[in-house]
């Protein structure tokens, strides 16, 4: 499944801008479609819409979102182990690993910018240790 548009679109383009994958594809003011085999089902579209022409894969109308409210990623350094596996799969490359402490060799992950993070939990998917969830 993926996420997919409706015929509410006005094709502002918002969607097809941010999304990650180029995923998306249209003409200004003309209807927007999702390819199907590129749609990572990251939710952006859905949270940029400004007339909710978005469906996500459950076929449920995405309600716009403010860039403010959505849900980034915390961790929890207890858990981790430094891995770097949600740095490498980060869509926007917006984490880096740093050291707590120069004088230490060891690296935890950080959000670099939340304004470049889109939310798409590509960072959870990867983390075998359960330690990183996302908030607002």
């Amino acid at each position: 499944m993926s996420y997919s548009i409706t015929d509410k679109c006005i094709g502002c383009t918002l969607c097809s801008k941010k999304c990650p994958v180029h995923a998306i594809e249209g003409n200004l003011k003309e209807k927007h479609s999702i390819n199907r085999d590129k749609c990572i089902e990251c939710g952006v579209c859905g949270k940029l819409c400004p007339v909710s022409a978005i469906l996500n894969p459950m076929k449920e109308v995405c309600k716009k979102v403010k860039l403010s409210e959505w849900a980034k990623p915390i961790f929890d350094y207890e858990k981790c182990f430094s891995c770097a596996a949600c740095k490498e799969m980060c869509i926007e490359n917006c984490i880096e690993m740093k050291s707590e402490d120069e004088r230490k060799l060891i690296y935890k992950p950080f959000l670099t910018d939340p304004q470049i993070c889109i939310s798409c939990g590509a960072c959870i998917s990867v983390c075998g240790v359960n330690a990183i969830e996302l908030k607002k």
